[in-house]
């Protein structure tokens, strides 16, 4: 998954939500879904990746 589809803000959302949801990709997913219906929804995948790159500090 190419981060640059994502806006910066989105990153931003995604992981608030991941840490919100306590490590559950798949929670963190349903709930970003949730929270956000107009935007694009990634799935839990794309969120342990994108959990992974920040890790790495690669965003």
């Amino acid at each position: 998954v190419d981060m640059g589809d994502y806006t910066p803000k989105e990153i931003v959302d995604m992981l608030v939500v991941f840490g919100e949801c306590f490590g559950n990709y798949r929670e963190a997913a349903r709930l970003y879904r949730n929270r956000y219906p107009n935007r694009r929804h990634p799935n839990n995948t794309v969120i342990r990746r994108l959990k992974i790159r920040a890790e790495q500090g690669q965003l």
